[in-house]
């Protein structure tokens, strides 16, 4: 392989494992918010038809 496609890979693997780990630790933050504070997720979400608290989802 030519050493701009290994560099070009380095970069994207790199950037692949930094953005894989952000999005494992927003995550939880997110499940915070579902459990606490349901109709805000479901702003986020766009979902307009919401339950009331307690009653689970489909």
């Amino acid at each position: 392989m030519s050493e701009i496609i290994l560099r070009s890979l380095k970069v994207v693997l790199a950037t692949l494992i930094a953005a894989a780990s952000f999005q494992i630790y927003m995550g939880h933050p997110s499940e915070i918010v579902y459990r606490y504070q349901p109709a805000k997720l479901a702003a986020m979400e766009a979902r307009w038809e919401t339950l009331p608290a307690g009653r689970p989802g489909d």
